[in-house]
């Protein structure tokens, strides 16, 4: 039987119980319009030949993809991949994108914080902080308590990869002086258009998540997301952007698509942020965006510009080693730009990421267990919903 090639931009449409999925290449193919193309496919073997218009035309013949078909290991796979970008990056933070490249960077090492290859920074300790407040309080997001496990990381060195912090942004660190001062999540966020920087987009990774793992609607999604990037930036440009990133995100897991997933993005309803920041992200909200040339690319902390390196580096690979390589390679806020693109690149292929990366990772074993306990907590009480 002959392979049906599946391609950056096939549309995976839903599954059967049997594993199956149905594709085609029309982006507008539903439930209820099907498609003379389409066929069942599964690990590239064609399972059944052209399907009759209208075979499939009920919702009950078909359901939706459910995130513990696709993966049973999302979020270990996405904090890994996560953790090991941030890892990847920590060591060339601040050099710019030709000095990066003299490097010839395959492998993990040691650069300019002075730390073992292998460490990873502040990205990944106010993720792990945040998993760890969620499944300390059985699945419940409580704000002061995740702030309160900021001030040990900042403090402590927990949550950390050395048990010493380093590397901490001055947006992030002003906002938690204010909350040590106020107590009040409402006031501690840094609201000036300064304060853009990728901070509470480095560290959005677990509420994402945790919206996405319990399938919440668009307004309590935007609620939950808004909130949380306003504990250290307030700003709608830092509000949106880590909105921007959740709905990617939901749809990589229910697609590992990166092209259906950024289409699924320009469709979404922004109207809820001010006209500054929708048009602070017109270029990347553009279907041309897919298109666009490395040299326009600034890879710096700017949360529009981070975001855009994030996105081209994942449209620009075809492996997670590449997509780290690519990310890196764009200089400057490295750590971050790594981290988040590794974050979306493990889920997309399947948390294959390569074993020397991996051997090299510091505390592994332990982000593997705040990943397994993570993951737990959202998965009681049947939380996790069809998609």
């Amino acid at each position: 039987m002959d392979k049906f090639t599946i391609d950056k931009r096939t549309r995976i449409i839903a599954r059967r119980d049997d594993g199956a999925l149905l594709a085609t290449n029309h982006p507008s193919a539903t439930f209820n319009d099907i498609y003379e193309e389409a066929v069942i496919i599964d690990n590239n073997e064609i399972l059944s030949p052209i399907l009759p218009i209208g075979s499939l035309t009920k919702v009950d013949d078909w359901e939706i993809v459910d995130y513990y078909f696709l993966s049973t290991n999302i979020i270990e796979d996405s904090l890994i991949g996560f953790a090991v970008g941030d890892a990847f990056g920590v060591p060339v933070e601040t050099l710019d994108r030709d000095n990066v490249r003299k490097l010839n960077l395959k492998d993990m090492t040691t650069g300019v914080h002075n730390v073992l290859k292998g460490t990873w920074s502040d990205d990944t300790s106010m993720v792990v902080a945040t998993m760890e407040s969620i499944s300390n309080n059985n699945g419940n997001i409580d704000y002061d308590d995740i702030m309160n496990n900021f001030i040990k990381m900042k403090n402590n060195g927990e949550y950390t990869s050395t048990g010493v912090m380093f590397d901490i942004g001055s947006t992030t660190t002003k906002a938690l002086n204010n909350y040590i001062i106020d107590k009040d999540i409402s006031k501690c966020g840094c609201k000036e258009f300064l304060a853009n920087g990728n901070g509470s987009l480095m560290r959005i990774l677990p509420f994402s998540l945790y919206c996405i793992m319990n399938n919440l609607d668009d307004e309590t999604t935007k609620e939950i997301i808004n909130t949380a990037s306003s504990l250290t930036h307030a700003h709608d440009i830092s509000k949106m952007g880590c909105y921007i990133y959740t709905e990617y995100l939901r749809n990589i897991i229910s697609t590992k698509n990166p092209f259906i997933a950024f289409e699924s993005i320009l469709e979404k309803d922004y109207s809820c942020y001010s006209k500054e920041a929708k048009e602070a992200y017109s270029r990347l909200l553009d279907e041309t965006f897919v298109e666009i040339e490395e040299k326009d690319i600034s890879s710096t902390g700017y949360i529009v510009d981070t975001l855009e390196s994030m996105f081209y580096s994942i449209i620009n690979s075809d492996d997670f080693e590449s997509s780290i390589l690519t990310a890196v390679n764009l200089g400057n806020d490295t750590d971050t730009i790594a981290a988040l693109t590794g974050s979306i690149t493990a889920i997309i292929y399947k948390g294959v990421i390569p074993q020397r990366w991996q051997d090299d990772l510091v505390k592994k074993d332990y982000l593997t267990l705040v990943s397994n306990k993570f993951n737990e907590v959202l998965k009681q009480e049947d939380k996790v919903k069809k998609y």
